[in-house]
């Protein structure tokens, strides 16, 4: 049986989901990569918070 707070959960559950979903791999990694000088690129996507693809290490 489903309560209120069950339903709730669900809810959040997914919001928090699709928002992580939505993130910006690549703006992610830029932000990181500022302090140690290295450029890095993201190919692929994420399907259930799993990445499919792969993230290049490139010197400058």
């Amino acid at each position: 049986m489903n309560s209120i707070l069950d339903k709730i959960y669900e809810y959040k559950k997914i919001e928090v989901d699709e928002s992580y979903k939505s993130l910006s791999i690549n703006e992610l990694i830029n932000n990181v990569s500022r302090d140690s000088g290295t450029s890095r690129s993201f190919l692929g996507s994420i399907r259930n918070n799993t990445l499919a693809g792969k993230i290049s290490l490139v010197g400058k």
